[in-house]
C-alpha cells in the first residue's frame, strides 16, 4: 500500500494543482523591544531661504529640502501608525515653519468642526506639536482637519504664540501649513537645539487613534523626557532619511461611499477565467472588541457588489457568512467566482463594521494553478487518535526560540515579533484519501497554526515563580502588606514564570519546534492528514510525500477527550501534604470551548497512601492565580483538582459563544463552557481514582470568581456537589458594580466582556435572561431544599444582597452556615479530618442524612445587617437512619463569636433510610446526655417533603433527637 501511494503521489507532479494567494496587507506585529527601548528619535530643521507661503498646500519646493519626520508608531508604542503622517520643519527669517501630511482614506468620515482658537481639539481629526528649547517650558500647538487652532505653554492657554495656520483637504489626505515666530518658542536667543514631539489624532475609524513621532509608551501625550531631539542644521552627510512607508498595493484600493464604511475593491484580474476553490476576505479591528463594548451588538455586513457605482450600493445577495468553525473571517468563495467567471467586480461593500482597520483588509483566495515559488515545507508528521481526539504534530520550518528553557517574559518577546516581517503558519488538511497536490482542494482545511504551538504559554501564572522566589531567596521582605500583591502575569514575577513544553503522550514533552493540532473528531472513520507551510498567504501547495503528508488512514472514533499527563509537579512552599501533584493538560472544542482546539491547565493532588472512597475537592483559584497551587485542603484523604481559569476569566462559568470571532453578541447564547468542562473532569477523575461520588466538594476562598464560582457552581449543580465553602461570593452577578478586583478594577467589566451588558438581556443556554439565571436568590427561592448541598459562605456584613440570601435560605430551613463581618473571613472550614483552627467537625455526603438549622437570633442578626455569624456551632453525629425511626446527638459548641441564642428550628434533610412522607405527621422528642426527655411535639412534613422540629433548645453538653412516624408513638 505505501508504494502505491508514494506513486500516487509522483503521479500527481504536473496534474492541475492548487495555487494560493493574498491580496493586501494584514497589520504587522509591532517589535516589543523596538522601539520602546530605543532613545528619543532625532530630526533635523535646515534653513531656506524662500519662506513658503501659509495657504495648507505643501507644493512649495522648501518641503522638498526639509527632513521628514514620520510619525510611525501609536503614542503607547504597542502597534505602528494606522496610517502614514508626515511632519517637515524649516527655518526662514526668524520663523519655523510646520509642513504636515496626514494620509486619510475616509476624508468623507472626518470628525470636527471649525472651533474659536483654543478650544478642545483633541475630540477632532487633529496635529499637536511640542517644541521648545532644552531646560525651559515647551509650548504646545495644534491644528486641527478643519483649520481650527490652539497653543498654550505646557497647558497655560493664555499663552500666545502668534502662529499663522491654514489646512487644505485633498483626495486620500488634509494638510497644513504653520509659521510660528521662533522668538516666542524659545523666549530668547535661537538655540542649537529643539526638544519636540509630534502626535496625531485620527477618529475616522469610530475610535479615537494616537500617533505619535516619539511614543510616549502611556495614554499621556505631555511626556517631556520622551520628546525627541530638533537640531538646526543641515543632516550630516551620508544620514539616511526615514523612509516612507509602503505605499497600499495597487491591487486593493479603498473607495469612499454612502450608506456604509467604504467598498474594498481588489484586482483580481490575474484569476480571471480560473477555477477558484476557496476565497476568505480578512477584516480586522484598530481594538479588541469584547463584551463591555457597545458596538459587539452590531452585526457585521458586507455584500459582494457586481456592478461599479458611486451611489449608495445595493446588495443583490445577502451579506457574508463567517466561515466556521472559527468564525475569524468571511466566506467570500461564491463572489470571487462570479467575478473570476466574468462577471463584473464591484468589491465587497462594508456596510457595518464597527471599529475596523480597513487599510489591512485582505483577501486570501485558493485557485486552480501550477504553485511556483513556495515556501520550505514543513516535514516530520506524525498523528495519532487517542479518546475522540486526534493529534498531528510536525516539525516547523525554524525554530525562534533555540533552547529548551525560557521564561514567560522572552517568550512572549518571540512571540510578538513572529509576525513582524512575514506571517508564518502552517495549514492542517483533512481528507478521505492520501492528501496530494492534484486533490488538496478537496481536504478540509482544519486550522491555520501559529508557530510555537508546542509551547505551553496557557500554563503561565505568578503562583510559580512567587513559590520559587519564596524557596530560594535569602531574604524576603515581607513589611505590612504582602510582597506580591503586585504580581502578574505578564508583569512583576509573571514574566519569569518558566514555560514548558507540551506533552501528548504522558510524561513525553515535544521537542522545540514542534508544531501541534488537536483535532475533536465527530464521526467514526478513517481519515488521512497533511500539513503545508503557508507564508503571507502563500502555501505549499505543491510538495508533498510521506514527510508531510500520511500514507496511511487513521482509524477514529468520538469520545470525551481525556486529560494527558504532563508531569509531576515539585514540593514547593505551602505543598507539605502527602501526596503527588500531577499536572495534566486537556484539549478541548465545542460543546467546552466555542472553537477548537483550545487547551487547560490542571493540576490534582493525589494522598499517599490513596484509600477507597476518598473524597473530591474542587479547588477553584483566586482571581489572578492558577492550577499551580490548591488553595488549601480541607481532608487529609481528598484527591484534591485545581482547574485555571485562564486565558480568559468566565468566573467559572463560561462565556458568550461568539466571543473573540467576527460575529456579534446580538446573536447566539451565552454558554457555560467552564462549568461544562469542570464537570466533565470531574467525571473522568471519579474514574481514574477510587473517588467517593458522594463527598464531592466546591471550595472558593476570597471573592471575584473564586467565591463566586464556588457557590454558583454548587448551587446550580447540586447532583453532584454535597459541600460548598465560598468566600466573599456574588449571590447575583448582574449587580456586581460595587465590586473591584485586587488592583482596584471593576469586576463588572470583566463579566460583561465574556457576558455582554445586563441591559441587553442575552440568553443563556437554555434561553431565559443569562444574568436572571445567575441570581442565586432567585434560585435559592425556587430549588428544593433536600437537593442543596451544606452551604459554608463568609462574606462583609455591609453586602445586602448576601443577607437577603441568608434570609431566604434561614427562612426556607436550608443547610447553611455563614459569618459575615466587616472584612468577612477567608472560608469556613467543614471537615471530618483536616487540620485547621476552629475547623467545623462534621462528616457531609449526598448519600448521608444532613440537618439544617434556622433561629430567630439569626434572622434578626441578618436583616439589621449586624457582624455576627449563624450555624456556626452546631454539630451532629450518631446518627440512626432506619427506615421507622431517625435519631442523631446534636451538640452547640462555642465558635469564634460564640454560639446562637435561642431555640432552633432543626429540619432533617436528605435521610436516607427513614422515609418523610408528604403530610405525614411525626412524633419527636429531645432527651439529655441523661436520657431524660427534654422536649416533645409532633410536627407534619411541608409539601417539599421536609420534616422541621421547630423550637429545640441545643445545649452545649449535647441533645439526642429522636423521631417516629406518629403511627409508631
Amino acid at each position: 500500500m505505501w508504494k502505491a501511494v508514494v506513486l500516487s503521489l509522483v503521479a500527481a507532479v504536473g496534474q492541475a494543482g492548487m495555487v494560493t494567494r493574498r491580496w493586501g496587507r494584514p497589520p504587522r506585529a509591532a517589535p516589543s523591544a523596538t522601539p520602546r527601548r530605543a532613545a528619543p528619535p532625532t530630526g533635523y530643521i535646515v534653513e531656506v531661504s524662500g519662506p513658503p507661503k501659509i495657504d495648507g498646500s505643501l507644493d512649495e519646493p522648501c518641503w522638498t529640502k526639509a527632513f521628514p519626520l514620520r510619525l510611525g508608531w501609536t503614542l503607547d508604542g504597542s502597534n505602528p501608525a494606522p496610517q502614514p503622517t508626515e511632519v517637515r520643519v524649516v527655518l526662514s527669517g526668524k520663523s519655523l515653519f510646520l509642513g504636515i501630511r496626514c494620509r486619510e482614506p475616509f476624508m468623507g468620515k472626518l470628525v470636527g468642526t471649525r472651533r474659536g482658537h483654543d478650544a478642545d481639539f483633541w475630540t477632532d481629526d487633529s496635529v499637536e506639536i511640542f517644541v521648545g528649547p532644552p531646560g525651559a517650558p515647551y509650548r504646545h500647538l495644534a491644528i486641527t482637519a478643519f483649520g481650527s487652532t490652539y497653543d498654550a505653554s505646557v497647558k497655560d492657554r493664555s499663552w500666545r504664540s502668534g502662529m499663522r495656520a491654514a489646512v487644505a483637504r485633498g483626495k486620500g489626505e488634509w494638510t497644513a501649513e504653520l509659521a510660528i515666530p521662533l522668538a516666542d518658542i524659545t523666549g530668547g536667543p535661537t538655540p542649537k537645539r529643539l526638544r519636540a514631539n509630534f502626535t496625531r489624532n485620527r477618529h475616522t475609524t469610530g475610535r479615537w487613534e494616537e500617533m505619535a513621532w516619539s511614543p510616549t509608551y502611556s495614554g499621556d501625550s505631555h511626556v517631556p523626557a520622551r520628546f525627541g531631539t530638533l537640531v538646526f542644521g543641515a543632516p550630516p552627510p551620508g544620514l539616511a532619511r526615514p523612509k516612507a512607508p509602503k505605499p497600499a498595493t495597487p491591487e486593493m484600493r479603498l473607495l469612499p461611499c454612502r450608506g456604509g464604511e467604504a467598498i474594498v475593491w481588489f484586482d483580481l484580474s490575474a484569476i480571471r477565467g480560473k477555477k477558484v476553490y476557496r476565497a476568505d476576505l480578512l477584516v480586522f479591528r484598530t481594538a479588541t472588541l469584547t463584551g463591555a463594548n457597545d458596538e459587539a451588538m452590531t452585526d457585521i455586513e458586507i455584500y459582494p457588489l457586481f456592478h461599479r457605482t458611486s451611489a449608495p450600493p445595493k446588495p443583490e445577495t445577502k451579506p457574508l457568512e463567517t466561515r466556521p468553525p472559527w468564525f475569524d473571517r468571511f466566506d467570500a468563495t461564491a463572489a470571487v467566482q462570479a467575478w473570476a467567471a466574468g462577471k463584473p467586480n464591484g468589491g465587497f461593500f462594508v456596510k457595518t463594521l464597527p471599529l475596523w482597520n480597513p487599510e489591512a483588509t485582505c483577501l486570501e483566495v485558493a485557485y486552480e494553478g501550477q504553485p511556483q515559488k513556495v515556501p520550505p515545507q514543513a516535514t516530520g508528521i506524525e498523528v495519532f487518535h487517542r479518546s475522540g481526539q486526534t493529534f498531528i504534530t510536525w516539525r516547523e520550518i525554524e525554530d525562534p526560540v533555540g533552547r529548551d528553557q525560557i521564561t514567560w517574559g522572552e517568550l512572549k518577546t518571540i512571540i510578538e515579533s513572529l509576525d513582524r516581517n512575514r506571517e508564518v503558519r502552517y495549514l492542517v488538511y483533512r481528507h478521505t484519501e492520501p492528501i496530494t497536490a492534484s486533490n488538496i482542494h478537496q481536504a478540509t482545511l482544519l486550522a491555520r497554526v501559529r508557530p510555537l504551538s508546542c509551547w505551553n504559554i496557557n500554563g503561565r501564572n505568578i503562583d510559580r515563580p512567587v513559590d520559587r522566589f519564596i524557596a530560594t531567596s535569602d531574604y524576603l521582605p515581607t513589611g505590612h502588606w504582602n510582597p506580591f500583591r503586585d504580581a502578574t502575569v505578564d508583569g512583576r514575577f509573571g514574566r519569569d514564570c518558566p514555560i514548558d513544553r507540551l506533552a501528548i503522550r504522558p510524561g513525553e514533552l515535544l521537542p522545540r519546534a514542534t508544531g501541534l493540532y488537536v483535532h475533536t473528531v465527530a464521526a467514526p472513520g478513517e481519515a488521512y492528514y497533511a500539513v503545508v507551510t503557508c507564508i503571507d498567504g502563500v502555501e505549499n501547495t505543491r510538495d508533498f510525500s510521506p514527510a508531510n503528508s500520511l500514507t496511511r488512514p487513521v482509524r477514529e472514533r468520538p469520545g470525551e477527550p481525556e486529560p494527558v499527563f504532563q508531569r509531576e509537579l515539585p514540593k514547593m512552599p505551602f505543598f507539605n501534604y502527602r501526596e503527588r501533584r500531577l499536572h495534566f493538560v486537556r484539549w478541548v472544542g465545542p460543546p467546552y470551548a466555542n472553537v477548537p482546539c483550545q487547551y487547560y491547565n490542571w493540576s490534582v493532588g493525589v494522598p499517599e497512601p490513596l484509600g477507597r472512597g476518598v473524597p473530591l475537592e474542587l479547588s477553584l483559584h483566586r482571581d489572578g492565580h492558577s492550577y499551580w497551587r490548591t488553595q488549601y485542603r480541607l481532608e487529609r484523604d481528598s484527591v484534591v483538582v485545581s482547574p485555571h481559569d485562564f486565558p480568559l476569566q468566565t468566573f467559572w462559568c463560561g462565556y458568550h459563544e461568539n466571543y473573540g470571532t467576527l460575529r456579534s453578541f446580538r446573536r447566539g447564547r451565552i454558554q457555560p463552557y467552564t462549568e461544562r468542562r469542570l464537570l466533565s473532569f470531574i467525571r473522568w477523575a471519579c474514574r481514574k481514582w477510587p473517588i467517593d461520588r458522594n463527598r464531592i466538594t466546591v471550595t472558593g476562598c476570597r471573592g471575584g470568581g473564586s467565591g463566586s464560582g464556588a457557590l454558583h457552581l454548587g448551587m446550580r449543580h447540586p447532583e453532584v456537589f454535597a459541600l460548598v465553602v465560598a468566600g466573599h461570593p456574588l449571590v447575583h452577578y448582574a449587580n456586581a458594580a460595587r465590586r473591584t478586583d485586587r488592583f482596584g478594577r471593576p469586576v463588572a467589566l470583566a463579566m460583561q466582556a465574556v457576558w455582554g451588558k445586563p441591559q441587553w438581556k442575552l440568553p443563556a443556554e437554555d434561553g431565559t435572561n443569562f444574568w436572571d439565571h445567575h441570581d442565586l436568590i432567585r434560585l435559592a427561592e425556587r430549588l428544593p431544599v433536600d437537593k442543596l448541598p451544606l452551604l459554608a459562605i463568609t462574606s462583609r456584613n455591609s453586602d445586602p444582597e448576601c443577607r437577603r440570601f441568608y434570609e431566604v435560605l434561614l427562612r426556607r430551613h436550608a443547610p447553611v452556615m455563614a459569618y459575615f463581618w466587616w472584612g468577612g473571613t477567608r472560608y469556613l472550614p467543614v471537615s471530618r479530618t483536616g487540620t485547621f483552627p476552629n475547623v467545623i467537625r462534621l462528616d457531609v455526603a449526598r448519600n448521608k442524612p444532613l440537618l439544617a438549622f434556622s433561629t430567630e437570633e439569626a434572622l434578626r442578626v441578618v436583616r439589621e445587617g449586624r457582624m455576627g455569624a449563624f450555624n456556626l456551632e452546631f454539630r451532629w453525629r450518631e446518627v440512626l437512619d432506619a427506615p421507622d425511626r431517625f435519631e442523631a446527638t446534636i451538640q452547640c459548641t462555642r465558635w469564634r463569636e460564640g454560639r446562637s441564642r435561642g431555640p432552633a428550628d432543626i429540619a432533617i434533610i436528605r435521610p436516607q433510610r427513614f422515609r418523610i412522607e408528604r403530610g405525614r405527621r411525626y412524633a419527636w422528642q429531645a432527651v439529655g446526655p441523661d436520657r431524660k426527655p427534654l422536649q416533645r411535639g409532633t410536627v407534619q412534613s411541608d409539601d417539599q417533603d421536609l420534616l422541621v422540629l421547630p423550637g429545640i433548645n441545643v445545649a452545649e453538653a449535647g441533645i439526642r433527637i429522636v423521631v417516629l412516624p406518629e403511627s409508631r408513638r
